[in-house]
């Protein structure tokens, strides 16, 4: 019984916190091959704070980058080091229009726009990655070893000035998760 009132008490604490701070959390990155190519699955969670939930109900677009990297572990003089081989980066858009009361999500990469009457939906459409292709495989060196690394990450840039100014100022506005790594099996 106290460690579940313990729980509860942590998860009350967590949304408060987040009701003032937001939050961007990958779950989980996998890797998959498919006819030569290297492609990604993942889920990503949103947890928007008040002040984001009330501009996007004003209609102020949220313009997210996903951004991919490769790396290659090395090794010279008997120093390991990491390199980026490769880096992609791709916008998707999350607006709110009163005019239909729908959430829309304009994903750049694929070209595809959705609607939503919920807000937990379209996150969950939005957190969601699949099949994301990252390279060739016939193009890397053999015999190294190979990451994957996502993140994440509002971009402040995209938003009205007056906001752009508060989103360095607040943590209300500090939505980026870390970088998330897998290890590619080649």
């Amino acid at each position: 019984m106290k460690n579940f009132l313990l729980v509860c008490s942590l998860l009350l604490s967590f949304n408060a916190f987040a009701s003032e701070h937001g939050s961007v959390h990958i779950a989980y990155l996998h890797t998959n091959i498919k006819h030569q190519q290297l492609e990604v699955d993942s889920q990503v969670f949103f947890n928007l704070s008040d002040r984001v939930k009330k501009a996007l109900e004003h209609e102020i677009p949220l313009h997210f980058n996903v951004e991919f990297r490769l790396v290659v572990k090395n090794s010279f003089l008997g120093f390991d080091y990491e390199e980026v081989v490769l880096s992609k980066t791709h916008q998707i858009t999350l607006l709110y229009l009163g005019y239909d009361n729908k959430y829309h999500i304009s994903n750049q990469r694929s070209q595809i726009n959705q609607s939503f009457s919920h807000l937990n939906s379209a996150l969950r459409t939005f957190g969601t990655i699949e099949g994301f292709n990252i390279v060739n495989l016939a193009k890397l060196p053999k015999n190294k070893e190979y990451s994957i690394e996502l993140r994440v990450k509002l971009n402040p840039w995209k938003l009205p000035t007056p906001l752009i100014i508060e989103s360095f100022t607040s943590s209300s506005w500090f939505l980026s998760s870390n970088w998330y790594k897998t290890r590619v099996l080649i």
